[in-house]
């Protein structure tokens, strides 16, 4: 079967293939937020499944203030996305 594009269907196609710089760069730069995110919450996990296992106090003082921040800093981050998409 021999096909033939016109220019309106080529152009539409090549459109479909190539993503602006600035959203690939900011899609890598979320999906490397969202990684660290996940790897932070598993270390803190780890920390309260040891803190609890092996009754270790030590352990579970460190835990809190860094679940704090975690928080706080998710907030921070999350109000500044929330606060750039709404000037947009």
């Amino acid at each position: 079967m021999n096909l033939k594009l016109t220019n309106e269907v080529r152009s539409s196609v090549n459109l479909l293939h190539n993503a602006p710089v600035s959203s690939v760069k900011e899609e890598r730069q979320r999906t490397g937020r969202l990684i660290a995110l996940l790897v932070g919450i598993c270390l803190l996990v780890l920390a309260l499944y040891h803190a609890w296992v092996r009754r270790i106090p030590v352990v579970a003082s460190l835990v809190v203030p860094v679940l704090i921040m975690f928080v706080y800093v998710g907030w921070v981050l999350y109000t500044a996305s929330r606060d750039k998409k709404r000037v947009c």
